[in-house]
């Protein structure tokens, strides 16, 4: 899946690879390569204020 167009919060525009087809994706359903490291940690990171 390539990102094409992400200005819109809450939908997509994404391609995909394997067959070369362009949609919207909700953005909520998509995690970026940072979100994707980002999550291992997630239980770590605790509001303390």
């Amino acid at each position: 899946m390539v990102l094409l167009d992400d200005s819109n919060s809450y939908w997509w525009l994404i391609r995909v690879v394997k067959d070369s087809s362009i949609g919207y994706l909700p953005a909520e359903h998509v995690e970026t390569p940072t979100e994707r490291l980002a999550r291992p940690n997630k239980h770590r990171n605790i509001d303390v204020g």
